[in-house]
């Protein structure tokens, strides 16, 4: 079950897989121990991440996402980062570990 968001009317993925992760720890040059505590955090990484995992998510459905992290982050609202961050702690929890071959 993938999880979405809606903006401006159309829903966009939103996916914190290792692709996001390693782009938003390489975007922000930060080491990998840092997601160990997101309140450690400063607000733009935590944008950051959000925007890294809405465009993995557009990637995932093969679609672009057409804003750039300025004008989205200046769309979300305190409790729609809250539920952003829901999200990650969601895709985030350690579970078994299952690897499909293709």
């Amino acid at each position: 079950m993938n999880d979405y968001i809606e903006i401006e009317g159309k829903k966009y993925r939103v996916e914190f897989n290792w692709n996001t992760i390693a782009n938003f720890l390489d975007a922000e040059k930060i080491p990998l121990d840092k997601l160990d505590d997101m309140s450690k955090m400063t607000a733009n990484q935590v944008s950051s991440l959000i925007y890294s995992a809405m465009k993995e998510g557009c990637r995932k459905d093969k679609i672009d996402f057409p804003y750039v992290k300025e004008d989205f982050c200046a769309m979300l609202q305190p409790d729609d980062v809250g539920a952003l961050i829901f999200i990650y702690q969601k895709q985030t929890t350690s579970k078994q570990l299952k690897i499909k071959k293709k």
